[in-house]
């Protein structure tokens, strides 16, 4: 009986041992290493013609929720500067999420406060000659995708009992 309750008790303490998170032990001052000054973490860089990609995208979830065709956007002089057509899809999207806004209000789709809840940046309504940079074409288009969806969403809930998949929520 000794010799179970001793194998018992052993067999629990390994079990405990092997389950116990080890403590950190904190150096004396003394061996403490010299505190140097923390390394900047580079950051992924913004690749434009993706990001034209992804804010001409929130245009065309718009579009489909709004039931019409994704409408061509005028041409800008320098079609070849990414950063020109990133700036000019996000303004289009801000815009097209105005009327989508007051379209799923008018229709009883969203609440009043859903609706006045939506601020729309200086950005989104400010005429300005200067392009941004991708980092704030960036932050920009992750406003829209956010800002889009409940109105998205409201919209193609509707149209899904009229049939429609799930795609209107996708461009």
């Amino acid at each position: 009986m000794a010799r179970s309750f001793v194998l018992l008790l052993g067999s629990v303490g390994g079990v405990i041992a092997c389950t116990a998170e080890e403590v950190p032990v904190e150096p004396s001052s003394e061996t403490k290493p010299p505190v140097s000054a923390p390394e900047a973490v580079e950051a992924d860089p913004i690749d434009p013609f993706y990001l034209a990609i992804e804010a001409e995208r929130w245009g065309v979830m718009i579009d489909n929720a709004r039931d019409v065709n994704f409408a061509t956007m005028p041409d800008i002089q320098d079609e070849e500067n990414e950063v020109a057509r990133v700036h000019r899809a996000l303004k289009y999207g801000v815009q097209n999420l105005v009327k989508l806004r007051d379209e799923t209000y008018e229709a009883g789709l969203v609440s009043a406060a859903a609706s006045s809840a939506l601020e729309i940046p200086e950005w989104g309504y400010a005429f300005t000659t200067e392009l941004p940079t991708l980092l704030e074409l960036q932050t920009r288009s992750d406003w829209l995708g956010e800002a889009i969806q409940p109105f998205v969403d409201a919209k193609c809930r509707l149209r899904e009992g009229d049939g429609w998949r799930d795609d209107c929520r996708v461009e």
